[in-house]
Protein backbone atom coordinates (compact mmCIF):
# COMPACT_ATOMS: atom_id res chain seq x y z
CA UNK A 1 0.00 0.00 0.00
CA UNK A 2 3.25 2.36 1.06
CA UNK A 3 4.59 1.21 -2.49
CA UNK A 4 1.50 2.30 -4.67
CA UNK A 5 1.18 5.39 -2.59
CA UNK A 6 4.87 6.37 -3.32
CA UNK A 7 4.05 5.67 -7.11
CA UNK A 8 0.86 8.15 -7.39
CA UNK A 9 3.13 11.06 -5.55
CA UNK A 10 5.82 10.92 -8.39
CA UNK A 11 3.47 10.67 -11.06
CA UNK A 12 1.66 14.07 -9.55
CA UNK A 13 5.14 15.68 -8.98
CA UNK A 14 6.02 14.72 -12.61
CA UNK A 15 2.34 15.93 -14.01
CA UNK A 16 3.12 19.17 -12.14
CA UNK A 17 6.61 19.59 -13.64
CA UNK A 18 5.45 19.31 -17.38
CA UNK A 19 2.35 21.46 -16.47
CA UNK A 20 4.62 24.17 -15.29
CA UNK A 21 7.36 23.40 -18.13
CA UNK A 22 4.31 24.01 -20.81
CA UNK A 23 3.07 26.98 -19.38
CA UNK A 24 6.38 29.10 -18.95
CA UNK A 25 6.70 28.82 -22.80
CA UNK A 26 3.18 29.83 -23.39
CA UNK A 27 3.71 32.77 -21.21
CA UNK A 28 6.95 33.53 -23.40
CA UNK A 29 5.50 33.15 -26.57
CA UNK A 30 2.75 35.66 -25.03
CA UNK A 31 5.49 38.13 -23.73
CA UNK A 32 7.69 37.62 -27.53
CA UNK A 33 4.49 38.99 -29.13
CA UNK A 34 3.07 41.80 -26.77
CA UNK A 35 6.84 43.04 -26.99
CA UNK A 36 6.78 42.81 -30.73
CA UNK A 37 3.39 44.98 -30.62
CA UNK A 38 4.58 47.17 -28.17
CA UNK A 39 7.65 48.32 -30.01
CA UNK A 40 5.95 48.23 -33.66
CA UNK A 41 8.13 45.41 -34.57
CA UNK A 42 5.63 44.12 -37.26
CA UNK A 43 2.52 41.78 -37.07
CA UNK A 44 3.94 38.17 -35.24
CA UNK A 45 3.96 35.83 -37.50
CA UNK A 46 6.14 32.78 -38.88
CA UNK A 47 7.88 31.87 -41.78
CA UNK A 48 8.14 28.85 -44.05
CA UNK A 49 10.47 28.35 -46.84
CA UNK A 50 8.84 26.67 -50.17
CA UNK A 51 10.05 23.28 -50.81
CA UNK A 52 9.15 20.78 -53.65
CA UNK A 53 7.80 17.19 -53.16
CA UNK A 54 5.26 14.26 -54.09
CA UNK A 55 1.90 14.74 -53.92
CA UNK A 56 0.76 11.06 -53.48
CA UNK A 57 -3.26 10.35 -54.27
CA UNK A 58 -4.19 7.52 -52.48
CA UNK A 59 -6.65 4.74 -51.07
CA UNK A 60 -5.73 2.38 -47.89
CA UNK A 61 -7.24 -0.79 -47.21
CA UNK A 62 -6.12 -4.12 -45.15
CA UNK A 63 -5.73 -7.03 -47.00
CA UNK A 64 -4.22 -10.45 -46.20
CA UNK A 65 -0.86 -12.32 -47.37
CA UNK A 66 -1.11 -15.15 -49.22
CA UNK A 67 1.10 -17.62 -51.65
CA UNK A 68 -0.24 -17.24 -55.43
CA UNK A 69 0.86 -20.99 -55.90
CA UNK A 70 -0.16 -22.76 -52.29
CA UNK A 71 0.28 -26.65 -53.02
CA UNK A 72 -1.36 -29.41 -51.07
CA UNK A 73 -0.05 -32.43 -50.86
CA UNK A 74 -2.00 -35.58 -50.39
CA UNK A 75 -0.84 -39.59 -50.48
CA UNK A 76 -2.04 -41.72 -53.43
CA UNK A 77 -2.33 -44.41 -51.19
CA UNK A 78 -3.42 -44.76 -47.56
CA UNK A 79 -0.42 -46.20 -45.57
CA UNK A 80 1.18 -45.53 -41.99
CA UNK A 81 3.04 -42.09 -41.62
CA UNK A 82 6.81 -43.86 -40.85
CA UNK A 83 8.56 -40.71 -40.76
CA UNK A 84 8.35 -36.73 -40.90
CA UNK A 85 11.77 -34.96 -41.98
CA UNK A 86 10.36 -31.85 -42.18
CA UNK A 87 8.22 -29.52 -39.45
CA UNK A 88 5.68 -26.74 -40.18
CA UNK A 89 7.74 -23.42 -40.74
CA UNK A 90 10.34 -25.06 -42.63
CA UNK A 91 11.72 -24.12 -46.34
CA UNK A 92 12.01 -26.93 -48.55
CA UNK A 93 13.22 -27.29 -51.79
CA UNK A 94 11.88 -28.90 -54.72
CA UNK A 95 12.50 -32.50 -54.77
CA UNK A 96 13.08 -32.89 -50.99
CA UNK A 97 11.55 -35.68 -49.29
CA UNK A 98 8.79 -34.35 -46.84
CA UNK A 99 7.80 -37.53 -45.28
CA UNK A 100 7.63 -41.22 -45.77
CA UNK A 101 4.61 -43.57 -45.72
CA UNK A 102 4.95 -48.23 -44.24
CA UNK A 103 6.03 -49.78 -47.24
CA UNK A 104 6.13 -53.12 -46.11
CA UNK A 105 2.58 -54.93 -46.88
CA UNK A 106 3.39 -53.12 -50.71
CA UNK A 107 6.70 -54.88 -50.62
CA UNK A 108 5.20 -58.14 -49.79
CA UNK A 109 2.87 -58.22 -52.37
CA UNK A 110 5.57 -57.39 -54.89
CA UNK A 111 7.75 -60.28 -53.97
CA UNK A 112 4.14 -62.39 -53.92
CA UNK A 113 3.47 -61.11 -57.54
CA UNK A 114 7.31 -61.67 -58.95
CA UNK A 115 7.22 -65.34 -57.79
CA UNK A 116 4.03 -65.99 -59.77
CA UNK A 117 5.58 -64.66 -62.88
CA UNK A 118 8.53 -67.09 -62.47
CA UNK A 119 6.30 -69.72 -62.21
CA UNK A 120 4.25 -68.78 -65.40
CA UNK A 121 7.42 -67.91 -67.23
CA UNK A 122 8.57 -71.39 -66.73
CA UNK A 123 5.03 -72.70 -67.94
CA UNK A 124 5.11 -70.73 -71.16
CA UNK A 125 8.68 -71.65 -71.85
CA UNK A 126 7.10 -75.32 -71.87
CA UNK A 127 4.30 -74.82 -73.74
CA UNK A 128 6.46 -72.60 -76.29
CA UNK A 129 9.26 -75.60 -76.49
CA UNK A 130 6.14 -78.13 -77.25
CA UNK A 131 4.40 -75.74 -79.85
CA UNK A 132 7.88 -75.36 -81.68
CA UNK A 133 8.34 -79.09 -81.65
CA UNK A 134 5.10 -80.22 -82.39
CA UNK A 135 4.81 -81.23 -85.81
CA UNK A 136 8.66 -82.58 -85.16
CA UNK A 137 8.04 -85.02 -81.93
CA UNK A 138 4.38 -85.18 -81.75
CA UNK A 139 3.03 -89.05 -81.69
CA UNK A 140 -0.24 -88.02 -83.16
CA UNK A 141 2.16 -86.41 -86.03
CA UNK A 142 3.53 -89.63 -86.21
CA UNK A 143 0.49 -91.70 -86.72
CA UNK A 144 -1.01 -89.22 -88.88
CA UNK A 145 2.24 -89.48 -91.13
CA UNK A 146 1.90 -93.23 -91.00
CA UNK A 147 -1.84 -93.38 -91.63
CA UNK A 148 -1.31 -90.71 -94.67
CA UNK A 149 1.34 -93.26 -96.12
CA UNK A 150 -0.88 -96.38 -95.88
CA UNK A 151 -3.93 -94.09 -97.59
CA UNK A 152 -1.69 -93.08 -100.06
CA UNK A 153 -0.74 -96.86 -100.99
CA UNK A 154 -4.80 -98.00 -100.69
CA UNK A 155 -5.70 -94.79 -102.95
CA UNK A 156 -3.28 -97.03 -105.68
CA UNK A 157 -4.64 -99.99 -105.00
CA UNK A 158 -8.02 -99.20 -105.97
CA UNK A 159 -7.29 -97.38 -108.85
CA UNK A 160 -5.74 -100.76 -110.28
CA UNK A 161 -8.72 -102.92 -108.70
CA UNK A 162 -10.75 -100.47 -110.51
CA UNK A 163 -9.28 -101.16 -113.97
CA UNK A 164 -9.25 -105.19 -113.26
CA UNK A 165 -12.85 -104.79 -112.45
CA UNK A 166 -13.74 -102.69 -115.37
CA UNK A 167 -11.71 -105.61 -117.51
CA UNK A 168 -14.30 -108.33 -115.80
CA UNK A 169 -10.89 -109.35 -114.36
CA UNK A 170 -12.02 -109.42 -110.64
CA UNK A 171 -15.80 -109.51 -109.48
CA UNK A 172 -17.56 -106.22 -107.94
CA UNK A 173 -17.25 -107.60 -104.17
CA UNK A 174 -13.47 -107.73 -104.45
CA UNK A 175 -13.88 -103.60 -106.11
CA UNK A 176 -16.44 -102.70 -103.29
CA UNK A 177 -14.17 -104.15 -100.27
CA UNK A 178 -10.89 -102.12 -101.49
CA UNK A 179 -13.57 -98.86 -101.81
CA UNK A 180 -14.95 -99.48 -98.62
CA UNK A 181 -11.38 -99.87 -97.02
CA UNK A 182 -10.17 -96.92 -98.16
CA UNK A 183 -13.20 -94.87 -97.27
CA UNK A 184 -12.76 -96.20 -94.04
CA UNK A 185 -9.19 -95.35 -93.68
CA UNK A 186 -9.79 -91.55 -95.41
CA UNK A 187 -12.50 -91.06 -92.21
CA UNK A 188 -10.15 -92.35 -89.84
CA UNK A 189 -6.92 -90.01 -91.12
CA UNK A 190 -9.37 -87.32 -90.82
CA UNK A 191 -10.18 -87.82 -87.33
CA UNK A 192 -6.59 -88.46 -86.46
CA UNK A 193 -6.03 -84.71 -88.02
CA UNK A 194 -8.56 -83.23 -86.06
CA UNK A 195 -7.39 -84.71 -82.98
CA UNK A 196 -3.81 -83.48 -83.83
CA UNK A 197 -5.14 -80.14 -84.59
CA UNK A 198 -7.40 -79.55 -81.56
CA UNK A 199 -3.95 -80.75 -79.81
CA UNK A 200 -2.25 -78.16 -81.31
CA UNK A 201 -4.70 -75.43 -80.81
CA UNK A 202 -5.33 -76.48 -77.39
CA UNK A 203 -1.59 -75.65 -76.96
CA UNK A 204 -1.60 -71.65 -78.40
CA UNK A 205 -4.72 -71.39 -76.37
CA UNK A 206 -2.43 -72.38 -72.97
CA UNK A 207 0.20 -70.59 -74.03
CA UNK A 208 -1.31 -67.34 -75.14
CA UNK A 209 -3.52 -67.35 -71.37
CA UNK A 210 -0.22 -67.82 -69.71
CA UNK A 211 0.69 -64.51 -71.33
CA UNK A 212 -2.11 -62.61 -70.41
CA UNK A 213 -1.56 -63.88 -67.16
CA UNK A 214 1.84 -62.51 -67.34
CA UNK A 215 0.72 -59.29 -68.63
CA UNK A 216 -1.58 -58.71 -65.70
CA UNK A 217 1.23 -59.44 -63.46
CA UNK A 218 3.40 -57.04 -64.86
CA UNK A 219 0.90 -54.15 -65.09
CA UNK A 220 0.03 -55.28 -61.15
CA UNK A 221 3.76 -55.36 -60.04
CA UNK A 222 4.17 -51.94 -62.17
CA UNK A 223 1.56 -50.43 -60.11
CA UNK A 224 2.95 -52.01 -57.23
CA UNK A 225 6.22 -50.23 -57.51
CA UNK A 226 4.40 -47.09 -58.20
CA UNK A 227 2.72 -47.33 -54.59
CA UNK A 228 5.80 -48.07 -53.10
CA UNK A 229 7.20 -45.01 -54.98
CA UNK A 230 4.63 -42.57 -53.97
CA UNK A 231 5.35 -43.66 -49.60
CA UNK A 232 8.04 -41.59 -50.45
CA UNK A 233 6.46 -38.14 -50.54
CA UNK A 234 8.63 -34.98 -52.04
CA UNK A 235 7.88 -31.22 -52.35
CA UNK A 236 6.65 -30.50 -55.71
CA UNK A 237 7.73 -27.12 -55.37
CA UNK A 238 9.67 -24.87 -53.59
CA UNK A 239 8.44 -22.95 -50.51
CA UNK A 240 7.97 -23.24 -46.55
CA UNK A 241 5.48 -25.72 -45.25
CA UNK A 242 2.56 -24.23 -43.69
CA UNK A 243 0.63 -27.12 -42.21
CA UNK A 244 1.39 -30.91 -41.78
CA UNK A 245 -1.88 -32.81 -40.73
CA UNK A 246 -0.38 -36.00 -39.34
CA UNK A 247 2.27 -37.43 -36.64
CA UNK A 248 4.82 -40.31 -37.04
CA UNK A 249 2.31 -43.21 -36.57
CA UNK A 250 -0.66 -41.64 -37.96
CA UNK A 251 -2.50 -43.80 -40.80
CA UNK A 252 -2.53 -41.03 -43.58
CA UNK A 253 -5.86 -41.36 -45.90
CA UNK A 254 -5.30 -41.38 -49.65
CA UNK A 255 -6.68 -37.95 -51.27
CA UNK A 256 -6.58 -35.53 -47.60
CA UNK A 257 -3.17 -33.28 -47.52
CA UNK A 258 -0.22 -34.34 -45.33
CA UNK A 259 1.40 -30.95 -46.14
CA UNK A 260 0.85 -27.34 -47.53
CA UNK A 261 3.40 -25.81 -48.99
CA UNK A 262 3.50 -21.97 -49.71
CA UNK A 263 5.55 -20.95 -53.01
CA UNK A 264 6.92 -17.80 -51.51
CA UNK A 265 8.18 -16.67 -55.10
CA UNK A 266 4.26 -15.78 -55.77
CA UNK A 267 3.38 -13.81 -53.07
CA UNK A 268 -0.01 -11.93 -53.05
CA UNK A 269 -2.25 -9.73 -51.18
CA UNK A 270 -6.20 -9.96 -51.30
CA UNK A 271 -7.52 -6.83 -50.74
CA UNK A 272 -11.32 -6.47 -49.83
CA UNK A 273 -12.15 -2.69 -51.76
CA UNK A 274 -15.59 -0.51 -51.70
CA UNK A 275 -17.35 -0.45 -54.48
CA UNK A 276 -16.75 3.16 -55.16
CA UNK A 277 -12.69 2.97 -55.01
CA UNK A 278 -12.43 -0.28 -56.88
CA UNK A 279 -13.92 2.07 -60.06
CA UNK A 280 -10.40 3.74 -59.48
CA UNK A 281 -8.09 0.93 -59.48
CA UNK A 282 -7.11 -0.49 -62.50
CA UNK A 283 -4.88 -3.86 -63.37
CA UNK A 284 -0.80 -2.55 -63.24
CA UNK A 285 -1.95 -0.02 -60.24
CA UNK A 286 1.52 0.74 -57.91
CA UNK A 287 0.76 0.11 -54.13
CA UNK A 288 2.87 -0.04 -50.84
CA UNK A 289 2.47 -3.00 -48.42
CA UNK A 290 3.39 -1.56 -45.30
CA UNK A 291 5.19 -3.55 -42.88
CA UNK A 292 4.98 -4.26 -38.99
CA UNK A 293 5.18 -1.11 -36.97
CA UNK A 294 6.13 0.75 -40.58
CA UNK A 295 10.03 -0.05 -40.42
CA UNK A 296 9.73 -0.64 -44.17
CA UNK A 297 7.63 -0.91 -46.91
CA UNK A 298 7.04 -3.15 -50.07
CA UNK A 299 6.10 -1.84 -53.45
CA UNK A 300 3.45 -4.17 -55.37
CA UNK A 301 1.12 -4.00 -58.61
CA UNK A 302 -2.22 -5.04 -58.92
CA UNK A 303 -2.07 -8.45 -60.95
CA UNK A 304 -5.98 -9.14 -60.71
CA UNK A 305 -9.28 -8.00 -59.82
CA UNK A 306 -12.39 -10.28 -59.75
CA UNK A 307 -15.10 -9.16 -61.97
CA UNK A 308 -17.84 -9.49 -58.99
CA UNK A 309 -18.80 -7.30 -56.18
CA UNK A 310 -20.19 -8.64 -53.20
CA UNK A 311 -23.89 -8.24 -53.24
CA UNK A 312 -24.23 -7.82 -49.22
CA UNK A 313 -20.92 -5.47 -48.71
CA UNK A 314 -20.36 -4.44 -51.77
CA UNK A 315 -16.91 -5.21 -52.11
CA UNK A 316 -14.96 -6.29 -54.56
CA UNK A 317 -11.62 -8.49 -54.17
CA UNK A 318 -8.25 -7.66 -55.68
CA UNK A 319 -4.88 -8.99 -55.76
CA UNK A 320 -1.90 -7.37 -55.22
CA UNK A 321 1.50 -9.36 -56.23
CA UNK A 322 4.49 -8.48 -54.74
CA UNK A 323 8.18 -10.02 -53.73
CA UNK A 324 10.28 -10.63 -50.55
CA UNK A 325 13.68 -11.09 -50.36
CA UNK A 326 13.81 -11.50 -46.68
CA UNK A 327 11.10 -14.13 -46.25
CA UNK A 328 11.87 -15.49 -42.89
CA UNK A 329 9.69 -13.81 -40.66
CA UNK A 330 6.94 -13.51 -43.22
CA UNK A 331 3.41 -14.90 -41.94
CA UNK A 332 0.77 -15.98 -44.04
CA UNK A 333 -2.75 -14.91 -43.12
CA UNK A 334 -1.41 -11.44 -41.55
CA UNK A 335 -3.36 -8.64 -42.30
CA UNK A 336 -1.38 -5.93 -43.80
CA UNK A 337 -2.49 -2.42 -44.47
CA UNK A 338 -2.16 -1.88 -48.39
CA UNK A 339 -1.94 1.92 -49.98
CA UNK A 340 -2.95 1.91 -53.62
CA UNK A 341 -1.55 4.95 -55.26
CA UNK A 342 -3.72 6.71 -58.19
CA UNK A 343 -1.98 9.38 -59.41
CA UNK A 344 1.30 7.04 -60.99
CA UNK A 345 3.07 10.00 -62.61
CA UNK A 346 4.66 11.82 -59.25
CA UNK A 347 6.94 14.19 -59.62
CA UNK A 348 8.47 16.87 -57.67
CA UNK A 349 5.89 19.66 -57.54
CA UNK A 350 6.00 23.03 -55.09
CA UNK A 351 3.43 21.43 -52.06
CA UNK A 352 2.20 24.02 -49.65
CA UNK A 353 -0.50 23.52 -46.73
CA UNK A 354 -3.68 24.35 -47.89
CA UNK A 355 -3.70 26.21 -44.58
CA UNK A 356 -1.81 28.57 -45.80
CA UNK A 357 -3.74 30.03 -48.19
CA UNK A 358 -6.27 33.17 -48.31
CA UNK A 359 -9.04 33.61 -50.34
CA UNK A 360 -9.23 36.94 -51.16
CA UNK A 361 -11.71 37.97 -53.92
CA UNK A 362 -12.17 34.63 -55.55
CA UNK A 363 -8.57 34.96 -55.30
CA UNK A 364 -5.78 32.56 -53.88
CA UNK A 365 -3.16 34.29 -52.50
CA UNK A 366 -0.22 33.81 -49.94
CA UNK A 367 1.85 35.69 -48.24
CA UNK A 368 5.75 36.00 -49.67
CA UNK A 369 8.54 37.81 -46.77
CA UNK A 370 10.98 40.07 -48.28
CA UNK A 371 13.00 42.25 -46.28
CA UNK A 372 10.61 42.17 -43.35
CA UNK A 373 7.48 43.20 -45.66
CA UNK A 374 5.18 40.41 -46.67
CA UNK A 375 3.78 40.91 -50.75
CA UNK A 376 0.26 39.20 -51.45
CA UNK A 377 1.13 36.70 -54.22
CA UNK A 378 -1.46 35.55 -55.98
CA UNK A 379 -1.19 31.35 -56.66
CA UNK A 380 -2.72 29.20 -58.77
CA UNK A 381 -3.74 25.58 -57.22
CA UNK A 382 -4.00 21.75 -58.67
CA UNK A 383 -4.39 18.63 -56.82
CA UNK A 384 -5.19 18.62 -52.95
CA UNK A 385 -4.48 15.56 -51.12
CA UNK A 386 -5.48 15.58 -47.46
CA UNK A 387 -3.79 19.12 -46.07
CA UNK A 388 -1.26 19.02 -49.10
CA UNK A 389 -1.89 21.08 -52.06
CA UNK A 390 -0.25 21.31 -55.36
CA UNK A 391 0.88 24.86 -56.28
CA UNK A 392 1.19 24.96 -60.20
CA UNK A 393 1.59 28.65 -60.65
CA UNK A 394 2.81 31.93 -58.17
CA UNK A 395 5.86 30.53 -56.10
CA UNK A 396 8.83 28.61 -57.01
CA UNK A 397 11.06 26.54 -54.42
CA UNK A 398 13.30 29.01 -51.84
CA UNK A 399 10.61 31.24 -51.64
CA UNK A 400 9.62 32.06 -47.49
CA UNK A 401 6.26 32.49 -47.38
CA UNK A 402 3.86 33.48 -43.87
CA UNK A 403 1.68 30.32 -42.40
CA UNK A 404 1.14 32.09 -39.01
CA UNK A 405 -1.84 34.53 -38.03
CA UNK A 406 -2.30 34.85 -42.09
CA UNK A 407 -5.92 36.62 -41.05
CA UNK A 408 -4.50 39.98 -39.79
CA UNK A 409 -1.61 40.02 -42.46
CA UNK A 410 -2.09 42.49 -45.50
CA UNK A 411 0.26 43.22 -48.58
CA UNK A 412 3.29 45.65 -47.68
CA UNK A 413 2.33 44.51 -44.28
CA UNK A 414 5.85 44.68 -41.76
CA UNK A 415 6.03 41.22 -39.77
CA UNK A 416 7.87 39.92 -36.44
CA UNK A 417 8.90 36.58 -36.95
CA UNK A 418 8.82 34.78 -33.79
CA UNK A 419 9.40 31.24 -35.51
CA UNK A 420 12.29 30.86 -37.37
CA UNK A 421 12.50 29.44 -41.68
CA UNK A 422 11.68 26.16 -42.14
CA UNK A 423 10.91 23.73 -44.77
CA UNK A 424 7.44 22.97 -45.51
Amino acid sequence: MLKKRKILIVIIIVGIIITGIVSVKKINQRKSLIVAEENDLGIPTAIMEVATGELRDEISYVGIIESKNAVAISPKITSEVSQLKFKEGDFVSKGNVIASLNDKQLSAKVDTTMHKKETLQVNRNYLNKEINNYYEKNPLVKKIEALQSNYDFLSTQVEKQKVLYENGAIPKNSYDEVVHEQEVMAIQLKELKATSENSYNKLIHEENMVTTQIKEIDALTNELNLNVQETVITAPISGRIRLINYNEGDLAMMGKPLAIIDDLDNLIVKVNVGEVDLAKLKLGTSAIIESDLNKYHIEGNITNILPSVNPLTKLGEVEVSFSLKDKKDLKMGASKKVRFILNEDLKEEILIESAFIKELQNKKIVYVEKDGIVFEKEIKTGLKVGDKVEVLEGLKKGDKIAYKNITTLYDGAKIFVYQGVGNL
